[in-house]
């Protein structure tokens, strides 16, 4: 019997070897597929996923009458410092199973005709200057020191696992009359055509832009 059987398998080790293979190439490819199930399970329960939506903007460059007034005072050369602000309100959601963090979104002033646009970079925590644009290095550095002594710097935004945040982000841009830069006399001279969006890398580190309709800008009284 056992010669019989070894007298078959010589006749057909062709045959025989090709069903192995693919025996074999059926079952590896069944393990690849659980390995890549369960990675894809282990990732989701490992790295969060973390959107921002429903951003809102008060703008101070849509108040005419202070933009006027800043105005009137750089033609005088007065000594006077305005403060331009931004405030962002915006919903943050962590629709994962595990706790994670993300950055807090940039603001992004711009013209479209112009292809000229301002950035306002995240620099603290609510409740003081969280985000802004000086005039002179020295003065910005000098800001950062101020908020690094203080232990204000903040500039992620925690979530626990499903929890969902409402935040509120301001962003000042200091205007010196008495010699104004560039970017802040384009800002002044382009008020009302000016468009916003906003920049921020999400959960997974891919750059997200997104731009702000005109109903989801609102003037903003100082």
């Amino acid at each position: 019997m056992i010669i019989k059987i070894i007298n078959f398998l010589n006749l057909n080790i062709g045959p025989i070897q090709s069903i192995s293979m693919i025996v074999l190439v059926v079952i590896t490819a069944f393990y690849a597929w659980q390995t890549r199930c369960l990675n894809n399970l282990i990732t989701r329960q490992i790295y969060p996923n973390i959107s921002l939506n429903s951003f809102k903007l008060h703008s101070s460059l849509k108040d005419q009458k202070r933009i006027q007034d800043i105005q009137i005072k750089i033609k005088q050369k007065s000594q006077n410092t305005y403060s331009l602000r931004f405030e962002l309100q915006y919903s943050v959601i962590n629709n994962s199973a595990s706790p994670g963090t993300i950055e807090k979104p940039s603001l992004i002033i711009f013209h479209p005709k112009l292809k000229k646009e301002l950035k306002l970079e995240v620099g603290g925590k609510r409740g003081i200057p969280s985000s802004f644009k000086t005039e002179s290095a020295s003065e910005m550095l000098a800001t950062i020191k101020l908020w690094e002594m203080n232990d204000e710097i903040n500039n992620t935004i925690y979530l626990r696992i499903r929890e969902k945040k409402n935040i509120e982000q301001i962003y000042f841009y200091h205007v010196m009359c008495e010699n104004p830069s560039k970017d802040a006399l384009f800002l002044l001279n382009n008020a009302e055509n000016l468009k916003y969006k906003v920049l921020y890398n999400n959960s997974t580190g891919k750059i997200i832009t997104e731009n702000l309709k005109k109903d989801d800008v609102q003037i903003l009284f100082d």
